[in-house]
């Protein structure tokens, strides 16, 4: 009953995608799927009236007016080929064609959702599209064999109606081993699918740490963490594998054992003929292929509950985020009783918050390390949203610098002038970058020069972004450790800026001696 749940869930997701040519596609399949039976009975009677001198039957007797008919024997060979090609590249770009539907999505409602983990959001990009993918690739194999199946079934139906009842006889008794398998692969999917994302968690944790490990030498204990955790997904990827080789396997396997047990038991068999037992055996063929895609679909099902659908279903959310003319003139921000968790978590990071930020002021927020302080700067951005609860602001001109701030492959202007929304002469740029000393030679500061992430120093990096917070002159302004990377220089360069904009300030940081000259502090423990 489980297995019959998990496949109709694989049916309905696919079924309710809304991918381009899905229905085509998903037709041409089936009409390679017909060409490829009619082929393989075709060279099956061939090959049998070459090797016994059989008579032909009276479907194929048209092939007698052809000249040498038997010579095209390869040419046969050579369309089914094409056809079984033709069919694999059909599936496969559908395949493709939702892989990239997926992760365009998840980028795209990146920008829409709220209160998403990046992990979480890493995660279904790079592993769960790809599941999905193939989840949609089998569920059209699933359909194709089953087509075959039909159709070799009816034509030994015809060759030989009584034996064929006794054959089918053999699938009721198939069912309860490929049953007992398909159990065992729906609870092995969710472990196989547990330990992808430990393993993808561990991979973005080692990249992010890079630098600490190498510098305490952890190197070796953190590879003998990371073997661990690979060690899990072999056994679970192994043990999904055993359940597909078992699963194909079985239905060729019984039906193989069967005909050379009446092949030894029975001296003369009309109705074992060399075309009659070539067909019957690919059709226990198709439907290992049948159990094997049915096995593949009960795989893919725990992808779907954390697919791109979970991006898009709307979060338990009550609270909001919104302009308010009723502040006083004093208040940049209030929040009243704002409860706050993560999506996928059970564990409340802020519950029933209130607080006040001042208008125009510089508020630092400090605190030790998970206490929240950058996710109450995507509350107060409403970038996050809480769970319940309200957030009132007076403006929504936002200006932003992290500990990773934003460059991407461009000239030097067009990341400078990235989300800013006014006017600013190459003169100024010019006179800015030369202020802050983002290079050390002049004939640098070329605003067509092609810069990224990787032709910069980190503090460079910070440097540009506080010229484009400078050239924004925003409203608010969020700083989340954003001095980290400066030298003592640049940092009281940026501090005597700062301090010259009626901006509101809210500055996220641990060393609270850069910043003595704040007008308030809000410590979360």
């Amino acid at each position: 009953m489980k297995n019959l749940k998990d496949l109709k869930k694989g049916f309905l997701y696919i079924l309710n995608l809304n991918i381009k040519n899905k229905k085509r596609k998903f037709f041409v399949s089936i009409i390679f799927a017909n060409s490829i039976v009619i082929l393989d009975i075709l060279i099956i009677f061939l090959i049998s009236y070459l090797i016994t001198n059989s008579p032909l039957p009276q479907q194929l007797l048209f092939l007698e007016t052809i000249n040498n008919f038997e010579y095209y024997l390869p040419l046969l060979g050579v369309i089914r080929f094409m056809f079984i090609y033709l069919d694999q590249v059909n599936r496969e770009s559908l395949r493709i064609n939702l892989n990239n539907k997926i992760k365009n999505s998840i980028v795209e409602t990146l920008f829409k959702e709220k209160n998403i983990s990046l992990s979480d959001a890493s995660f279904i990009l790079n592993v769960k599209s790809e599941k999905l993918g193939v989840l949609i690739r089998d569920s059209i194999g699933l359909f194709v064999y089953f087509v075959q199946l039909i159709l070799f079934s009816i034509y030994l139906l015809y060759l030989n109606f009584s034996f064929t009842i006794y054959l089918f006889l053999l699938i009721p008794v198939l069912y309860i081993p490929i049953s007992i398998i398909q159990k065992k692969t729906a609870v092995n999917s969710n472990k196989y699918k547990k330990s992808l994302e430990v393993l993808n968690f561990k991979v973005e944790q080692i990249v992010n740490n890079y630098f600490l490990i190498k510098i305490f030498r952890k190197d070796d204990a953190e590879l003998n963490r990371f073997n661990k955790e690979t060690e899990d997904y072999k056994i679970s990827h192994l043990k999904l594998l055993k359940g597909d080789i078992a699963i194909y396997q079985l239905p060729n396997f019984v039906a193989i054992t069967i005909f050379i047990i009446l092949l030894l038991l029975l001296s003369e068999n009309e109705f074992l003929t060399l075309e009659y037992l070539g067909l019957s055996l690919r059709l226990f063929q198709v439907l290992g292929l049948v159990s094997l895609n049915l096995n593949q679909i009960i795989k893919g099902v725990p992808f779907i509950d954390s697919g791109n659908v979970e991006l898009v279903e709307s979060t338990r959310m009550g609270g909001n985020h919104k302009l308010s003319k009723n502040l006083d003139s004093k208040t940049a921000f209030h929040l009243d009783n704002v409860n706050f968790t993560f999506r996928n978590s059970n564990k409340n990071l802020f519950t029933n918050l209130n607080l006040k930020i001042l208008k125009n002021k510089h508020t630092i927020i400090t605190g030790p390390n998970g206490s929240g302080k950058s996710t109450l700067i995507g509350i107060l951005s409403g970038i996050y949203s809480p769970n319940s609860g309200t957030v009132e602001t007076y403006s929504n001109s936002f200006g932003y610098v992290g500990t990773k701030p934003f460059i991407f492959t461009g000239t030097l202007k067009e990341n400078i002038m990235y989300g800013v929304q006014t006017d600013v002469s190459d003169t100024e740029l010019t006179e800015y970058l030369t202020e802050f000393e983002v290079f050390s030679e002049k004939n640098n500061y070329d605003l067509n020069l092609i810069i990224s992430q990787n032709s910069l120093s980190s503090g460079q990096i910070q440097k540009i972004n506080f010229i484009r917070l400078m050239i924004q002159k925003p409203d608010i302004i969020f700083l989340d450790e954003a001095t980290s990377n400066l030298d003592l220089k640049s940092k009281k360069l940026v501090f005597s800026k700062l301090r010259s904009l009626s901006s509101t300030i809210i500055n996220v940081t641990h060393n609270i001696d850069d910043f003595k000259f704040c007008d308030d502090e809000i410590n979360l423990i």
